[in-house]
């Protein structure tokens, strides 16, 4: 495995704030997030671990030209994490090359149960840094990957 120095060719961005979806229904959404200046957007969501066998969470990134705009949904841009599948980081990856500047990501969870979810979005790709290799295995490794 391959390291790749992003200091100073990154930005963390919080997603979503750690909430508490404790009802039949919990929607969150980040603000509008500028990704001008970087190639590559990462979405790093939590999902804490949830007694309810019946919970599903679903994080999605949208795109918007304008921060105050309307979003739609990036195409494949979305992961769905289902009982017995939480307690674990999931990553997903967009090549922003040709999305929208802004992006914002939100979660559903579904279908009952308490459990506590998060999100942070790593912009990264001045023209200096690659991509680092995220080829570990298992539920951290990259579930999607969007390029243009």
């Amino acid at each position: 495995m391959t390291a790749t120095d992003l200091a100073g060719a990154s930005s963390v961005r919080l997603g979503i704030a750690p909430v508490s979806a404790s009802t039949a229904s919990t929607t969150a959404t980040a603000a509008g997030i500028d990704t001008i200046g970087y190639r590559w957007a990462m979405l790093v969501a939590n999902v804490g671990v949830s007694a309810a066998s019946s919970l599903v969470s679903t994080f999605t990134i949208t795109g918007c030209d304008t921060v105050g705009g309307t979003y739609v949904a990036i195409t494949g841009a979305s992961l769905t994490v289902a009982f017995g599948d939480e307690g674990v980081t999931y990553r997903g990856l967009v090549d922003m090359a040709h999305q929208p500047r802004y992006i914002k990501v939100s979660c559903v969870s579904a279908t009952g149960g308490t459990t506590l979810i998060s999100a942070n979005v790593v912009l990264y790709g001045a023209e200096a840094a690659g991509l680092p290799d995220l080829s570990s295995g298992g539920a951290d490794e990259i579930q999607f990957t969007v390029l243009s």
